[in-house]
């Protein structure tokens, strides 16, 4: 078999992300993309708080963020059936997470620039994007695949243990593993762009514009004053074969209240929302937008594939190095698509509600979201859970088999809590990217110890405080932490063979000192 016993197909930012995982663990790989080169156009924006915790885990989420843009405040303007415009409502949304994540915002990153960042991260490690490289076919047998590539050198044939699509939408592994791609598509065309806009706007805030007829948001993507600007195509433009920005500008400069100055570039295009059928068939995962589609409300896909990444990327590490059982990465699918089912679902409906152009849609806007926004602004519990379902914190992997126990609020499955010490946070004992334990508490130093020690799991000890209580952390329970930063399992009090039977079941070889 090949040494390069991965083949990540697609260099976007799930690929990247993945390459980037397996590279830490020094698995061999390789990544390839039939562009020429990184993205060239913003395309995705928005980087959430559980991807730059990820990025904090992989070194580099500080400079992600002093490149990028946190929002401050989102406002949402709805125009009536006379033409007049009118607030609907501002949602605060710059230290919305404040205590639960150590990135409590919402941070516009342009997608070109985020691709080029994720490339030389790769770089460092060694390992360049193969571009100008396309999967021509893909045979799967039993304990391999066997690919023809073709790139600038000519064809090859090229043999695999595992192949991982980040390919897209119109995925070629998805298409070549025969695995179904139901769903639907919105039957409003859409638009995005690139703008510098004739008036200042905020360079830290998002404008949402609605009316009867279309929907214009706008949000900054670069420090030079680049926004954002997408939504609908208005409707009496709709049946234009080929539309151009020209094509728009009169409706969209009514809506938004001033007039484009420059254009970058504009792209129409129609919204799906799709889900694959399985993430995975035998040696093939299928990640990001090969996986799942789905509108673009709370700039949720990129991440989403994101995540998808990292879970993937840890499972995949371990069977290679051989400190896993094969069998983990039956639990990929079964966690990742879970999530993405219900994103689809969520986003599906809130999206509908926006855009209808019935009386129905313009109720929700002008009685409902007013509503939903003062009570987020209002009251410490809905910003909480806001951000949680936003950022992508809230994720829970309960149904898991690789989660068990439950201690207090929290289960395995959970997200870590982030608890904050100080200059500090128990966050950083992630940055290995391995298996660990934590304890909050003064526990038997002694038992803990011998558990540590006699498991080969790096035990890590954090104070009991009133801002632990708060996150859910039960005193002198004792924490296994997956290395994408959940809990795995949960005991109270510490028990050394029940801990040890946990890590048979699930397979984990780790070396005891």
């Amino acid at each position: 078999m090949d040494d390069s016993r991965i083949l990540i197909v697609g260099a976007g930012p799930t690929g990247l992300v993945l390459a980037i995982v397996l590279a830490r663990h020094d698995i061999p790989f390789r990544i390839i993309d039939a562009a020429s080169g990184p993205g060239q156009q913003s395309r995705a924006m928005a980087v959430h708080a559980r991807t730059l915790e990820f990025y904090e885990q992989l070194g580099f989420a500080d400079e992600v963020v002093a490149n990028g843009l946190p929002a401050v405040e989102a406002h949402f303007r709805e125009r009536n059936f006379f033409g007049i415009s009118g607030d609907v409502g501002d949602l605060k949304i710059g230290e919305i997470g404040k205590g639960q994540s150590r990135f409590p915002f919402i941070l516009t990153y342009p997608q070109d620039l985020h691709e080029k960042l994720l490339v030389q991260e790769l770089s460092k490690l060694h390992v360049s994007v193969e571009y100008k490289t396309a999967l021509n076919t893909l045979n799967q047998q039993e304990e391999k695949i066997i690919v023809d590539l073709d790139g600038p050198h000519g064809c090859e044939q090229a043999t695999f243990g595992y192949v991982c699509g980040c390919d897209g939408a119109h995925s070629k592994v998805r298409h070549f593993s025969n695995i179904n791609f139901p769903g639907g598509t919105y039957e409003q065309p859409f638009f995005v762009s690139d703008v510098e806009l004739a008036s200042n706007f905020s360079a830290t805030d998002i404008y949402a514009n609605i009316s009867g007829q279309t929907l214009a948001l706008l949000m900054p993507i670069r420090k030079t004053g680049m926004h954002r600007l997408t939504g609908l195509i208005p409707p009496g433009k709709a049946h234009l074969e080929k539309i151009n920005f020209e094509d728009v500008r009169s409706d969209l400069e009514e809506l938004i209240g001033t007039q484009v100055k420059k254009l970058n570039w504009f792209s129409e295009y129609h919204v799906h929302h799709r889900v694959a059928e399985h993430f995975r068939d035998r040696r093939v995962f299928l990640l990001g937008d090969a996986a799942h589609v789905h509108s673009p409300v709370g700039g949720q896909g990129m991440n989403t594939g994101i995540g998808d990444a990292v879970n993937l990327g840890w499972k995949l590490a371990g069977v290679i190095s051989g400190r896993t059982h094969p069998n983990i990465l039956d639990s990929y699918e079964p966690e990742r698509k879970g999530f993405a089912e219900q994103l689809v679902r969520t986003t599906d409906t809130i999206f509908s509600f926006m855009i209808s152009r019935g009386w129905l849609g313009s109720a929700f806007r002008r009685l409902v979201m007013p509503v939903v926004i003062n009570l987020i602004n209002s009251f410490d519990f809905t910003r909480r859970a806001a951000f949680r379902s936003m950022s992508q914190i809230a994720i829970s992997y309960r149904d898991s088999t690789l989660s068990e126990g439950q201690v207090g609020a929290l289960a395995g499955g959970d997200r870590l809590p982030w608890i904050e010490y100080g200059e500090d946070d128990n966050f950083a004992a992630l940055k290995s990217f391995e298996w660990h334990l934590h304890t909050y508490g003064d526990g038997n130093s002694e038992l803990l110890e011998r558990i540590s020690k006699g498991t080969g799991l790096p035990l890590y000890r954090f104070k009991w405080t009133p801002e632990s209580k708060a996150a859910g952390i039960v005193q002198d329970a004792l924490y296994l932490i997956r290395p994408d930063g959940h809990i795995s399992f949960v005991m109270r009090p510490p028990n050394a063979e029940a801990l040890n039977s946990y890590l048979k079941r699930i397979g984990l070889r780790l070396s005891c000192s």
